[in-house]
């Protein structure tokens, strides 16, 4: 009886070479970095939530490789156009869902959803960016966790503050964000 299941499970392992499972290659060697970079490039528009393409370090920084999205902002798409038919909002509108369900999916609530951080190139794929505002919601089995941190999640400002609703920012911070939507306006930051 081992002898057999010792055998199934080699013939698993030889499958899961074969087929490239494990990160391997349909031969069962490791992807070369071109393969690997070309798969998670089709992942990332496949999922429409924006994905580093290289990381790269240094002795002082880390660089983030982004690919190159020609079309720009949806707001500015959509602001040239200034509006859409229904039948190509619903194009735009299923992959913007499509990328909130793929953060929903891996427990990431984004917060700061707008169409400036929907990116757009010219085969017509959205990518949901800008992560900043992100929070990790805590799962079923964090449940006790999750009583203690909503308090604390309700305390936490959400969106762009610029565009926010005037409720929506809180006293304290209005005096903070009014300088620094000032300060981009004309240009003029302090380092």
């Amino acid at each position: 009886m081992a002898n057999i299941e010792l055998q199934a499970k080699q013939q698993q392992q030889q499958q899961a070479q074969t087929h490239g499972e494990n990160g391997n290659g349909n031969d069962g060697r490791p992807l070369e970095p071109e393969e690997l970079r070309r798969r998670s490039t089709e992942t990332m528009f496949d999922s429409h939530v924006m994905m580093p393409m290289d990381i790269l370090t240094d002795n002082r920084n880390l660089y983030c490789v982004m690919p190159f999205c020609d079309g720009g902002e949806l707001f500015d798409v959509l602001e040239r156009r200034q509006k859409f038919p229904e039948d190509e909002a619903r194009y735009w509108f299923k992959q913007v869902l499509n990328g909130v369900d793929t953060l929903q999916k891996a427990g990431i609530c984004h917060r700061d959803m707008s169409l400036e951080n929907l990116l757009t190139d010219s085969s017509g794929t959205a990518l949901v960016i800008d992560f900043g505002m992100c929070l990790k919601v805590p799962f079923l089995e964090e449940e006790a966790q999750a009583h203690r941190m909503q308090h604390q999640y309700q305390q936490l400002e959400c969106s762009t503050p610029a565009v926010s609703a005037a409720p929506a920012v809180s006293a304290p911070i209005t005096a903070a964000v009014s300088e620094s939507v000032s300060k981009s306006m004309s240009g003029r930051w302090e380092r």
